[in-house]
């Protein structure tokens, strides 16, 4: 053995070995190292974690701690667990008005999702307990989730706390089952409806319901308690439930309304066809999606034989067809399903199964994991790839940055590609690429793309032209959540040109601010003048879209004379169009 063998095989050692506080401390670096950078750096994004912040921050300055807004309507979509949850840790920082306050929270349900992880490999896997922890806290989604105001981070770690416990019980024995792993089963299904309703639920059920089906056996569910959970379950969630249900229709419009509206249709233009999930984890889970998917296939061979492997697969399987299935998709919502494929990865199943004798399914298998390796090597060039060009799209200013990060991609690539058939060897490739790689494109790239970021551009225009901070802004056609989170509960989003007309004659130290169509971008591309004019008239705004003109002539018919201030230009990627905003104000008003 070689001193490059010998060091490997010791870091592997040492992380087989290495004791649980030690291990949680590993852990927690990893995670911190991997959340905090960009945190402060990077502006609110559109839509959802605007919007949730927006309707925590109101949540503090009303001092109403049931129902939920958003700006002036109601926000009966999501139970109020994560708007509480940003509300503590606004009042903790003291800082409402700065996002990273309400990130505090996605940071810290990434962390405890990942050390729950762990415990749970301690109970599934005791032989390296640490590797799927490091797998899951290294996966791109994840790190992406932890850099967000939303749910996503939170309810998986409700969706790890509940199988944690539902693990001890399937796998112990009935007597010998704890009354904390019972009752912490049905804390985690109510504080999980709490922070987003049904799916922590839904993904225990469907759980059980496979496990139950295929063992032909319900008995070790008395082992749950449930004379004890249900009315612990009732009591976490009743309350709040009946005091929004008093003032509000909330169970109608959060169940009818917006789970089943996802359910039956693509909501908000986010459709995808089936399969769709499995396609994106190959970039999403990179760079040990092969490792899963061939772990996937192994634990399918095994389980009659081993109930770790059964569990694992009542786990992933029947929620994964659920959402495959669900018209509306969105990256972040199988992120509950994460951890079985980190599991799946490093079990040391990384050889492809052979079944059914060598015949057609052992073929059809050997063909499915040639696929995910193509799908690896295509994710693998994005990841090399992409910053640069970004770079040639976006601006010259972060090349350098852009470079180093595809070079580290390339050096992963590399790497991960030759120990892709030993698994610790591969969660340290893919841990060490995520801390070299995520903190540097997230604290260096991301906050500098300022054509993207057209928010962020707005309000400091606004905050240039203006001595004092305006007492009501009234956005037409550019109506997105973060601009409510840039100017404050006084800003309006509805009502078109008739409420920008009545506004600033109301209130003449009001501001409008009017989405229009861009000029045109110079050729960025080696393609011809026609086609560079076709490709980006399909990226700007539509007439329809543009209100400037309309705006102009009511105001003209209310007998106000009005000016435009400044405008800036720039990408509304919630629709993928390119506009121009331009701040109006009357012209008797004092700037």
């Amino acid at each position: 053995m070689n001193t490059r063998e010998s060091l490997v095989m010791g870091m592997v050692d040492r992380v087989r070995t290495l004791r649980p506080l030690a291990a949680l401390a590993v852990l927690t670096l990893l995670v911190l190292a991997l959340a905090l950078p960009g945190i402060r750096t990077i502006p609110v994004t559109d839509r959802d974690e605007a919007r949730y912040a927006q309707a925590s921050k109101q949540m503090v300055e009303s001092g109403d701690y049931v129902q939920i807004r958003f700006l002036e309507e109601p926000r009966n979509k999501k139970p109020a667990g994560i708007y509480w949850l940003h509300t503590l840790s606004v009042h903790l920082t003291g800082h409402k008005d700065e996002i990273w306050s309400y990130r505090l929270v996605s940071v810290a349900g990434v962390l405890l999702a990942v050390w729950l992880l762990y415990v749970l490999a301690r109970r599934l896997q005791p032989e390296a307990p640490l590797l799927p922890a490091l797998a899951l806290a290294a996966c791109p989604l994840l790190v992406g989730v932890a850099h967000a105001a939303t749910t996503d981070a939170m309810l998986l770690a409700t969706v790890c706390a509940t199988q944690l416990c539902l693990a001890q019980v399937y796998l112990g024995r009935e007597g010998r089952v704890s009354l904390a792993a019972a009752l912490g089963f049905w804390v985690g299904l109510g504080v999980g409806i709490l922070v987003k309703g049904p799916l922590t639920p839904l993904i225990a059920g469907l759980t059980i319901l496979a496990l139950c089906l295929y063992e032909r056996n319900c008995r070790w569910l008395r082992a749950l308690r449930p004379a004890l959970g249900i009315p612990l379950l009732v009591l976490l969630v009743l309350p709040w439930l009946v005091a929004i249900q008093s003032k509000t229709n909330f169970l109608q419009e959060s169940v009818g309304k917006d789970f089943l509206t996802k359910v039956q249709g693509a909501q908000e233009s986010h459709g995808a066809p089936p399969g769709s999930y499995l396609a994106a984890a190959g970039f999403l889970f990179w760079p040990l999606f092969p490792l899963a998917w061939r772990g996937l296939g192994r634990a399918w061979q095994m389980r009659r034989e081993d109930r770790v492997a059964r569990f694992l697969l009542a786990w992933l399987i029947p929620a994964w067809l659920l959402f495959e299935l669900a018209p509306t998709k969105l990256p972040h919502y199988v992120l509950p399903l994460y951890p079985v494929l980190a599991f799946l990865a490093v079990r040391g199943w990384t050889v492809a199964p052979v079944a059914g004798g060598g015949g057609w399914g052992a073929r059809l298998w050997q063909v499915t994991c040639r696929l995910t390796d193509v799908v690896w090597l295509v994710a693998a060039v994005g990841f090399m790839v992409g910053p640069v060009l970004a770079s040639r799209l976006l601006g010259w200013a972060w090349l350098p940055a852009a470079i180093v990060a595809g070079l580290v991609a390339g050096v992963a690539a590399v790497c991960g590609w030759r120990l892709r058939r030993q698994r610790v060897a591969a969660v340290l490739v893919a841990a060490g690429f995520a801390v070299v790689f995520y903190p540097l494109l997230l604290a260096c790239v991301v906050p500098r793309l300022d054509d993207f970021w057209l928010t962020r551009r707005v309000a400091a225009m606004v905050a240039r032209e203006m001595s004092a901070r305006p007492a009501c802004v009234v956005s037409i056609g550019y109506t997105e959540p973060s601009v409510a989170f840039a100017f404050g509960s006084r800003t309006v989003l509805t009502g078109g040109v008739a409420r920008a007309v009545q506004a600033l004659q109301q209130n003449p130290a009001a501001v409008v601010l009017i989405q229009d169509a861009p000029a045109a971008p110079p050729r960025l591309l080696p393609v011809s003048e026609a086609t560079w004019q076709r490709w980006t008239k399909s990226l700007t705004v539509s007439a329809k879209q543009q209100q400037r003109a309309r705006f102009l002539e009511e105001a003209a018919q209310a007998g106000l004379r009005v000016r435009e201030v400044a405008a800036e230009e720039g990408l509304n990627y919630s629709r993928g169009k390119r506009v121009r905003v331009s701040l109006y104000r009357r012209e008797d008003a004092a700037l």
